[in-house]
C-alpha cells in the first residue's frame, strides 16, 4: 500500500506525446522511466530529461513503478493495460495505475485492477500543445476512483495546479458527451479562430491587428454568462434576422468555397442557437437557414 506524498513516489510513464512530456517536465526526478516505441521520439525525450530511462516498451522494465501513468491515445490504453498485466502480473497489486484519456473510464484498465492495482481515470480538461512546457495548471480534472484512492487522485491533480471533479455516475454512463464537451471547447474554439483569420486575409486585414481584441472580448463575454448561468451573448446579423448583410457575406464568399462552406455551418449553429432562445423567429430562422443549405449544396435539409 502506497502512502507517501505525491513527490516522494516514483512514476513510470507510457507515451511519449504531448501529455507525457508534460508530465515529466512536472514530476522531474521523480520519474523512474519511459516507455514509447517510436525511436526518434525517445532521442528527444532524451535530450530534454536527460538521464531518465527510456524503453521501447513496459516488457523491458524489471518492476513495476509506485505509480504507472498511461498517457497515450484513447485506443492504445487498454492494449497497453493488458500488455503491463501480462508481463507484471501480481507485482502490480497495491500500486497506482492510471490514465488520462478523457474518452475511457476505469474499465480500461481491468487488466491491471484484477491483479490488484489501485486503477484510476484521471482525465485533464484542458488542451495540451506541443511543448516542453509543464502541465498546465488551472484546469479541472474528471476523476473516476474507488473510494480509498480519492485521496491519491486528488493530490495527484493538486500537484500539477488543478482541481480534482469526481464525476458521478451519470456522467460516467455519458462519458462520450464529457469527452465531447472538451473536445468541443478546445478544437471547434480553433477552427472558429482559423475561418476568422482566413476571412481577415481575404478581406486585406491584418488578422494578428484585428482578430485578438474582438475574438478575447467575445470569449471573455461567454465565459462570464457561463460562470453566471445566464444565456450566452450573441450578436450580429443573424442575431438580427439581417438577410440583405447575410447575403453581401455569401456573395463575397462565394470566391472562397472552402470559406463560404464554413461560415455557412457556423451560421446554421448560430441560427438554432438564437432560435432555441426565442430570439429569432420562426419565419427569419427558416430564411436563413433555407439560404446557408443553399451554398453548402444540403438537399435533405428541412429549415
Amino acid at each position: 500500500m502506497i502512502s507517501r506524498g505525491i513527490a516522494d513516489i516514483r512514476y513510470g510513464i507510457v507515451g511519449a506525446g504531448q501529455l507525457s512530456t508534460a508530465f515529466a517536465v512536472s514530476l522531474g526526478s521523480t520519474i523512474a522511466w519511459i516507455a514509447n516505441r517510436g525511436e526518434a521520439r525517445r532521442v528527444q525525450m532524451r535530450m530534454l530529461l536527460g538521464n531518465v530511462d527510456l524503453y521501447s516498451s513496459v516488457e523491458e522494465v524489471a518492476a513495476p513503478p509506485d505509480c504507472l501513468i498511461f498517457a497515450v491515445s484513447d485506443g492504445a490504453v487498454q492494449h497497453q493495460a493488458e500488455a503491463s498485466a501480462r508481463h507484471w502480473g501480481g507485482a502490480l497489486s497495491g500500486r497506482f495505475v492510471l490514465h488520462c484519456s478523457g474518452a475511457l473510464g476505469r474499465e480500461a484498465l481491468a487488466s491491471c485492477s484484477r491483479l490488484g492495482a489501485r486503477t484510476i481515470a484521471a482525465h485533464p480538461f484542458q488542451t495540451i500543445v506541443p511543448s516542453l512546457a509543464a502541465v498546465p495548471a488551472g484546469a479541472a480534472w474528471g476523476i473516476e476512483a474507488e473510494a480509498e484512492d480519492r485521496e491519491f487522485a486528488r493530490n495527484f491533480v493538486e500537484y500539477f495546479g488543478g482541481t480534482a471533479f469526481f464525476l458521478s455516475d451519470e456522467t460516467r454512463v455519458h462519458r462520450a458527451l464529457y469527452h465531447a464537451s472538451a473536445s468541443a471547447a478546445a478544437n471547434y474554439l480553433t477552427v472558429l479562430a482559423s475561418c476568422a483569420a482566413e476571412l481577415a486575409t481575404a478581406a486585406g486585414i491584418p488578422a494578428s491587428l484585428f482578430l485578438p481584441p474582438i475574438m478575447h472580448t467575445a470569449l471573455d463575454n461567454a465565459l462570464l454568462a457561463i460562470e453566471r448561468n445566464h444565456s450566452l451573448p450573441l450578436t450580429g446579423p443573424i442575431a438580427r434576422a439581417d438577410i440583405g448583410t447575410l447575403s453581401k457575406h455569401i456573395s463575397e464568399l462565394r470566391a472562397y468555397p472552402h470559406l463560404l462552406r464554413e461560415y455557412c455551418l457556423f451560421g446554421i449553429a448560430a441560427v438554432e442557437l438564437a432560435a432555441r432562445r426565442g430570439t429569432l423567429g420562426s419565419e427569419s430562422r427558416s430564411a436563413i437557414l433555407s439560404m446557408f443549405y443553399a451554398e453548402i449544396g444540403d438537399d435533405h435539409a428541412t429549415p
